[in-house]
């Protein structure tokens, strides 16, 4: 493979000079973490085998693997071919000196099982489980045996935090750090933030939020007729199926991302429901909402890949799409994104319904004792982040047309 120089920021430099086995990229918004583990792909031993790991196949192909075949194709540009060969079904790509790279996503950790591999990267492991980075280490069999993730930071108590003190090299990067970021994107960024949000995502620093992830003066009440027309809504379902008095509620929320990043929410729904009485109220509000709805996603974690499997069999999702819902990261790290937007005043909840217990929850959040209407919105905000909410409104298809994935 031909020598490639790669030109980089102190911090990626300092990244790509480390000869530790585990090193760590935590970085603010636009410091240039993605980058560094892209070319640190290139800098690994010709015929090995690697596997890099995003939260999703969206993140994977979108920006991960983007950066990785953009920064190719620039040296092929300059007259430096680097891939021999690209398979998109397959996700892998080779290299021209030998070099394998698997490219997978976080939502199946047992299908990173059984692969042995010489290096890993996690790209966005602040939204990736814990169980996922054991498993990667565990394939490391083969020389050099080195990982390495990016990441910004989204709180102390999250395992990406602790690596450092596990002896894993930690390179900090702040967004200012990068030269190249026009000077309004860093500054109308640390206009909306406020001190601890500044630290986490522009310092690149964990943050401790025992005091509270999300304040509820962040979150704007608005009149219906305030809502921008044409959105294209999506609704999320956080499954909590028992009627007890002191255990979590079912909750669900309808949201909807505006031109201008705005999460506008409306329509919340929570209750303590058996799961018989929980599928009726989600099927009831699939079927009056079909005409405003375009996709929903319930949860399914452990035993409720059944109650998924089970509620798609209801003729409620003829001319909706029924998405299955899987937690990224932990609590905190799934809500991490929303909590951003809401920190912007970017988060807008649609007057005329309760929002009292919302609002009290969301205040609580990381050390309330319930939690179930943070994850309602944490799953909603994955899906919009995903592009469910991308595609206009059409007309429902026949009966025979029902999606369910």
């Amino acid at each position: 493979m031909p020598t490639i120089r790669h030109e980089g920021l102190p911090r990626q430099a300092e990244f790509w000079r480390s000869s530790a086995r585990i090193r760590a990229f935590i970085g603010g918004l636009g410091s240039g973490k993605t980058r560094a583990g892209a070319i640190e792909i290139l800098r690994q031993p010709a015929g090995s085998l690697g596997i890099v790991v995003a939260p999703t196949y969206r993140v994977l192909q979108d920006a991960t693997q983007r950066t990785f075949l953009e920064r190719c194709r620039r040296a092929e540009d300059a007259g430096a071919r680097l891939i021999s060969a690209h398979h998109e079904a397959r996700q892998e790509t080779r290299l021209v000196n030998g070099t394998t790279i698997l490219w997978r996503s976080a939502t199946d950790p047992d299908r990173l099982r059984g692969i042995n591999a010489g290096w890993s990267w996690v790209d966005e492991a602040a939204s990736i489980d814990l169980e996922v980075w054991l498993v990667l280490l565990g394939r490391l069999r083969r020389e050099p045996g080195r990982a390495w993730i990016t990441t910004t930071p989204v709180g102390a108590q999250h395992w990406t935090a602790k690596l450092e003190g596990e002896g894993a090299h930690l390179v900090r990067a702040a967004t200012r750090e990068n030269t190249h970021l026009p000077p309004e994107y860093l500054a109308s960024l640390e206009a909306a933030y406020d001190e601890q949000w500044r630290e986490q995502e522009l310092e690149g620093r964990f943050v401790d939020w025992s005091g509270g992830l999300i304040r509820r003066e962040w979150i704007k009440t608005i009149h219906p007729d305030a809502v921008p027309s044409g959105l294209a809504w999506s609704r999320a379902w956080d499954l909590a199926a028992s009627d007890r008095t002191e255990a979590d509620e079912t909750a669900s929320v309808r949201g909807a991302l505006g031109p201008d990043g705005t999460l506008y929410l409306d329509a919340p729904i929570a209750g303590r429901w058996a799961w018989p009485d929980a599928r009726r109220v989600i099927v009831q509000t699939a079927q009056q909402e079909a005409h405003l709805v375009r996709s929903v996603g319930v949860e399914q974690v452990a035993s409720w890949r059944a109650a998924v499997d089970d509620i798609a069999q209801d003729p409620a999702w003829y001319g909706v799409t029924l998405r299955r819902l899987s937690p990224r990261g932990d609590k905190v790290a799934c809500a991490s994104p929303w909590a951003a937007r809401a920190s912007a005043g970017r988060v807008a909840c649609v007057a005329g319904h309760d929002w009292t217990k919302w609002l009290e929850q969301w205040s609580c959040f990381p050390t309330g004792k319930h939690d179930d209407r943070v994850d309602a919105v944490s799953r909603l905000s994955e899906m919009l982040a995903q592009g469910t909410n991308a595609a206009p409104l059409l007309p429902p298809p026949p009966t025979s047309a029902r999606k369910v994935f």
